[in-house]
Order: C-alpha cells, then sequence, then structure tokens
C-alpha cells in the first residue's frame, strides 16, 4: 500500500522488507547515493532512510524492529485460576482479586480478564427506591 507525503508529496511505501533497507543502504554507502537520491529512487522519506542508516550503524542490521504486543498477563492456565477464584469467592471485589492472585497484576487487567471471561458487574438494586407515577 503506497501513502503520500504530506510536505513533499512523494509516494512512501508503508513497510519496507530486510532486502529493500540492505539494496538502499548499500546504494549509499557503496555506490555513492545521497540520502535524498536513495529516498526517491526507494519511494520512502528521507528520514524514514535516516533511520534505517542510523540503525544499521548501530546495530549492523537491515532488519526492522520487532512489532507488536507484549506478552498477556493472564494466559490460558491463569484464566482458569482466575474463573475459579471468581467461583469460589463471587463477591470478591476487584482488589480482592488482586490481592488473591498471587502474581503483579494491576487492577484493570483483572477487570478485563474477567470480562473476556464472560463475567459482568450487576449493581446491587436493593438501593433503589420506588417509582411514583
Amino acid at each position: 500500500m503506497l501513502k503520500r507525503c504530506k510536505s513533499c508529496g512523494i509516494l512512501l511505501t508503508m513497510i519496507a522488507t530486510k532486502e529493500i533497507r540492505e539494496r538502499a543502504i548499500y546504494a549509499h554507502l557503496k555506490r555513492g547515493l545521497t540520502q535524498d537520491q536513495v529516498a526517491q529512487n526507494y519511494n520512502v522519506h528521507i528520514t524514514t532512510f535516516q533511520r534505517w542508516l542510523s540503525a544499521f550503524r548501530k546495530t549492523g542490521s537491515y532488519s526492522p524492529k520487532k512489532r507488536g504486543h507484549r506478552k498477556a498477563v493472564f494466559s490460558d492456565k491463569r484464566l482458569k485460576q482466575l474463573d475459579s477464584l471468581v467461583s469460589k469467592t463471587p463477591d470478591a471485589t476487584l482488589e480482592e482479586l488482586q490481592a488473591m492472585c498471587g502474581f503483579s497484576v494491576s487492577i484493570v487487567t483483572i477487570h478485563n480478564a474477567l470480562k473476556k471471561l464472560g463475567y459482568c458487574y450487576k449493581k446491587n438494586s436493593s438501593c433503589g427506591g420506588t417509582r411514583t407515577q
């Protein structure tokens, strides 16, 4: 997929493979092309090429950085443990479940895991008043 740069108007590639980065850096270092020429030849923004070049000089690798999210706190095993905790103590608050978990986890993460397990919070209707018409 291509995207046009707002400032200079050239078409930009969205994700460059290791081979494209390698060829672009080779063109600059070995063939003597300027950074601007390389950026135009490979349809990338000059700043992008400068980042590739900087990363290559630091690490010696043409590979892009690893993308993605960090590992989930609640694995399948831990989700089952949380489910059994809720079954044993269905009236436990999120804070109490956090203390019972036995590992470091935020209250928001526990809330999201409970939602994933299909649990929802039901308000106690004993505080509600009667409505007159």
